[in-house]
């Protein structure tokens, strides 16, 4: 198996090598031209990509995609957005790991001011109004609830990486889990839940949560790893990886039964995100060229595969909004 971006033999060590030390590793993988590293607080989109490529899914499903793309030969980390067939690339801000807020407005996101500094910041949807929320530990993977006022997400402040909630603005920091380590927050569509990945029980598993923490309830049970597990837009169906010999994009049921995997001949697959009508999902693998790394999107059965991101940058962790 080509080896992943975001996969090593410990699920919790990538997702701490994701906002820096994994831009070392890969330095010579970007062949595109590279870009200035503007100061943190630019205004305005630092630079665009030409349009390319056909519809990815019609008119159902246009509304746009943040993603995390490394430039500088690896070495910075862009928060992007595009259409969903590929085109109006734009970078936004300097960051990581985004997400959308209810309709579109504003996007929560990852922003390393220096090592081991990391914290949450939010921003409009054009990259104006950026502002940091968080500012003890290393804060990284936001999610927003539906209705905009709060946010999940990971934070190593106590000694083990767990999932905390905050409002929008900050305030009222709250611990919701305090076993093992804690991963990928996941808020429901319907915001009674939040879905997340743990190794509590010896491996990596998908299980799901109260908001204020209570009532956890395992929803998969696999010898192989599973994680970065994301709602369908109905919150009827959950998308995420199943990590085997190589890796498979698995969707089950929101009561974890009948799981099944998406089957379209790839090695490695990552970060899945579900289309506005539930239809499709946008994914990264490294399919078309080994070392590259790019967005794609297909049907729930596989079909219809097509790369949006041209693959000369490190392009990741795609986030499709809900329109």
């Amino acid at each position: 198996m080509s080896a992943s971006i975001l996969h090593t033999s410990s699920r919790v060590r990538r997702v701490a090598a994701v906002p820096f030390v994994l831009t070392a590793l890969f330095a010579a993988c970007s062949d595109g031209p590279t870009a200035t590293a503007p100061a943190a607080a630019t205004p305005s989109p630092l630079f665009a990509q030409a349009d390319h490529g056909g519809s990815a899914c019609g008119s159902r499903c246009t509304a746009p995609i943040l993603f995390d793309r490394f430039v500088n030969g690896g070495l910075t980390h862009y928060v992007g957005k595009m259409n969903a067939d590929g085109s109006n690339v734009t970078m936004l801000h300097l960051g990581s790991n985004p997400a959308w807020g209810p309709g579109y407005t504003r996007i929560a996101f990852n922003y390393t001011s220096g090592i081991p500094g990391q914290d949450i910041w939010t921003m409009n949807a054009d990259g104006t109004g950026a502002m940091p929320v968080t500012t003890t530990g290393r804060n990284y993977f936001p999610s927003f609830s539906p209705d905009g006022t709060k946010i999940a997400f990971v934070s190593d402040r106590t000694g083990t990486r767990q999932i905390f909630s905050m409002n929008a603005d900050g305030t009222n920091q709250t611990q919701l889990t305090n076993v093992a380590e804690n991963v990928f927050p996941s808020w429901s569509p319907d915001g009674t839940k939040i879905m997340f990945a743990s190794n509590r029980t010896g491996n990596d598993d998908i299980f799901v949560m109260n908001t204020d923490g209570s009532n956890v309830q395992q929803l998969t049970n696999d010898p192989s790893l599973d994680d970065a597990a994301v709602w369908s837009p109905d919150g009827k169906q959950i998308a995420y990886v199943n990590w085997k010999a190589g890796c498979d994009l698995m969707i089950m049921k929101a009561d974890g039964s009948n799981k099944k995997a998406i089957v379209n001949g790839r090695d490695d697959c990552e970060s899945p995100s579900w289309s506005p009508s539930g239809n499709k999902l946008a994914f990264v693998s490294q399919l078309a060229v080994v070392g590259q790394y790019a967005i794609f999107t297909m049907n729930l059965d596989g079909s219809a595969l097509q790369q949006i991101t041209l693959g000369r940058y490190l392009d990741l962790i795609p986030a499709w909004s809900r329109k």
